[in-house]
This record gives structure tokens, sequence and C-alpha cells, in this order.
């Protein structure tokens, strides 16, 4: 996704909108595409004025209080192997079927379940969800997908390493000339950076945030949300004033410019 997609996206938006360069908000995997584009194509730096990079996605995860998602990833590998062996490549996008039975889920009469299991895998800071919308959040989420990258973040999350798909030292000679897969190479991102993290979100860590500023070299700037859980970035109820306004204002410094506007803010998650 990092390597063409976020490739092709950047590309086609220029040819568009006829600017030189444009600015790059990321969330959670959007993050980590960003970190496969610019180090494995760094030519692409050129073409981004800042990026505001929310909770960023590189080193691993933090561990989940959950056994249930812990086994899970323990035995990633088997899982991969037994999806490869009945050819299940994709996970479905969406339907109605799985639309209804999360707005079941998370109903007000089972919305503490859903709730908690939410704050397990995400951080929890319920009081800044509008609960009305949870299950439009969660089904904005569940939208499909590559059982190849659940897999790759897998690998990720064991190794505590950020490295290309590991396929076995087999097929990685073939593929990479070498027995293990190479690292994503996060010094050679020469744009201007800024990371939004937090303390309570369950999927980053402040030691793989230090491993990343340690090897960024443009960071602008470190602003940490402490309460904030994975999902506030994107649908906390205080998010448009108290991250988007603060990327605005910090983007317009940036370009000594005023012409980036709240409305015109994406995230790519």
């Amino acid at each position: 996704m990092g390597f063409y997609d976020l490739a092709a996206f950047i590309t086609k938006i220029l040819s568009i909108s006829k600017y030189p360069k444009l600015f790059y908000v990321g969330h959670s995997m959007g993050t980590t595409t960003f970190f496969v584009l610019m180090s494995t194509r760094p030519e692409f730096n050129k073409y981004i004025y800042s990026s505001a990079l929310l909770s960023p996605v590189a080193f691993g995860v933090r561990k989940f209080k959950s056994s249930f998602f812990e086994e899970i990833l323990k035995r990633s590998d088997k899982i991969g192997d037994f999806l490869k062996a009945i050819h299940l490549f994709d996970i479905p996008p969406r339907s109605k079927e799985t639309q209804s039975l999360i707005r079941l889920f998370c109903s007000e009469l089972l919305q503490g379940i859903c709730l908690n299991v939410v704050g397990d895998v995400a951080g929890e800071n319920r009081k800044n969800l509008n609960r009305a919308k949870v299950s439009d959040y969660i089904n904005s989420i569940i939208s499909g997908g590559s059982i190849k990258t659940l897999l790759h973040f897998a690998q990720v999350y064991k190794t505590g390493e950020f490295k290309r798909f590991d396929y076995g030292s087999k097929e990685n000679r073939v593929i990479y000339e070498q027995a293990k897969p190479p690292n994503y190479h996060l010094e050679r991102i020469s744009s201007p950076v800024i990371l939004f993290y937090s303390n309570n979100d369950k999927l980053i860590d402040e030691e793989s945030i230090h491993r990343i500023d340690n090897l960024l070299p443009n960071i602008v700037s470190k602003e940490l949300l402490p309460e904030y859980s994975h999902l506030d970035y994107v649908f906390g109820n205080d998010a448009p004033e108290k991250l988007y306004l603060v990327i605005r204002d910090m983007f317009n410094r940036i370009s000594n410019n005023s012409y980036f506007t709240i409305e015109s803010l994406v995230v790519i998650e």
C-alpha cells in the first residue's frame, strides 16, 4: 500500500491540483504507509510540505491486556498458513449483515461490553466518544482488507522490528536476495514531520515513539495528547479543536501561508 498505492494517490492529487507539494495527515496504518513510501522511494519527500503523523505505528504495538488478542498474534503464522491453504487472502468488505451485527453489539443493551472491547484494543477514553455513534465508528473501520497486511503487522508486533514482509528464508532469498527481510530505513525520510502520540494508546508505546524520534532526521515537533486513545485522533469529540486546529496552525507556519483550512483536512488511515 505504501510503495504503490500512496505513491499513486500523491501523484494523482498533485496532477489534478497543480500544486508542487501537499500536506499529509496519517493516522495509524496511514502513518505506516507513509513510512514505507518515504523510506523506500525517498524521491517522494520532495512532494511533502510537512506531515502530521497521528499515533504512528512502526516498531510493533503495546501488548494487549486481553490474552485473546495476545494468543491470536502469537499464532499468526499458523493462522496465516491455514488461511493460505483454504485460499482466503482478503477480508471481505463490510456487508449489511456485519453492519447489523455491530449495531446490535454496540446497542444500548450491550454497549458496555462493546466499549470494554474497544478500550482493551485501542485505549480507554469513552468519555471522549459519542456513544450514539460507536457502531458507526466501528463500521467505518471494518471495511475489508488484505490478510497479508494483518500478518505483516503481526510480524512487526512479534519482532519489534520495522521490516518488509517475511516470507521465510527460502522465499526471502528469491525476493530480497537475503535470508531475512530488509529494514525500512526511516532515516531516509527527509520531509518535515510532526508526531502526535499518547500514553493511553494501546497500539503504540513510548519506546516505539522514541525509536521513531531517533531515526527521523527532520522532526518539527512531538505533541503529547496524554488521554487520547488510538481512536480519539479520528473519532474524539474534542479532536476538531484539540487536534485538527493545531495541525492547521502548524502547517500554516511551516508553509509561511494561511491557505490551509480545517475544511481541507483529510486523514488517511
